[in-house]
């Protein structure tokens, strides 16, 4: 089976951190949609991420849905 690959973009200016994808560089980032690790088929919760890396930082933000 074929893992699957995500290409995370670089950034050159400071992302703005809110709690929020909100920032218009989080909209370069593809977004991943997140499976269960052991059956593969989607969660009862789903989950979103997004990934950006900067020359110091790895970027990880997240859209989830929960019941809380």
């Amino acid at each position: 089976m074929d893992l699957p690959v995500y290409h995370c973009f670089k950034v050159t200016q400071g992302l703005q951190l809110t709690g929020k994808l909100d920032d218009p560089l989080w909209k370069k980032a593809p977004v991943a949609k997140l499976v269960r690790a052991d059956t593969g088929k989607a969660p009862r919760f789903p989950t979103e991420v997004r990934l950006l890396y900067s020359e110091t930082t790895l970027y990880i933000g997240f859209h989830c849905i929960d019941d809380y």
